[in-house]
């Protein structure tokens, strides 16, 4: 079990960002019991898996046994932290924490988080588009039939992939964000407080 150190808030700074901070706390706690539900259907990527790029470069092997209706409702969850006019969009929001401590534990644990965000992928030699961009198109495209500019990156996706493997791969870095999420939360949840808990070993 990990240990939490508390970390003072700028009295000042935390009063202008309370709202933020509790919106974040909401959305997030709705999305990790959509995501600890959908998990519980059998959505899980432990073990290996492989994928096939043929001399084409067409790349094939995804697999999801979850229905599609149903991870929409964990997509429509999940936008609120990739979407970059919402307050609670990751960066943006990582990037207001950083303004109310400055304590390097603190601002470290806020660094590792944002490395593990901005991962390009495991996939991102083959199909030449990074996690964050892949996640971002699909929303604004397939998912949520968004703008044309959206549906023309996304025509450029399924030329790369199968649908099928273009889901898995999505849900596989939808995963790790979640978690990002997920550890930002747990340590924000005492502001109200006058401080954040931040792990040991951040």
């Amino acid at each position: 079990m990990s240990t939490f150190i508390k970390v003072s808030i700028k009295p000042n700074a935390l009063h202008q960002v309370k709202t933020e901070l509790g919106l974040y706390i909401v959305r997030a706690k709705e999305l990790i019991d959509n995501f600890e539900d959908i998990q519980n259907d059998g959505f899980s990527f432990h073990g290996g898996h492989n994928f096939y790029r043929n001399e084409g470069g067409f790349v094939t092997g995804g697999n999801l046994n979850i229905n599609r209706h149903r991870l929409k409702g964990l997509f429509l969850d999940f936008r609120f932290f990739i979407a970059n006019d919402e307050p609670t969009s990751f960066l943006k929001f990582t990037g207001i924490l950083g303004k109310l401590s400055e304590e390097p534990l603190f601002r470290q644990c806020l660094k590792s988080e944002k490395k593990i965000w901005k991962d390009e992928g495991i996939l991102k030699g083959w199909v030449n588009v990074n996690a964050c961009d892949l996640i971002v198109t699909y929303f604004n495209s397939k998912a949520f039939h968004g703008l044309l500019e959206g549906e023309e990156k996304y025509k450029t996706l399924i030329e790369r992939m199968d649908s099928e493997t273009l889901n898995w791969l999505l849900c596989y870095y939808i995963d790790d964000r979640v978690r990002c999420v997920s550890r930002i939360s747990r340590m924000i949840e005492s502001y109200e407080q006058g401080y954040f808990e931040v792990p040991e070993n951040a």
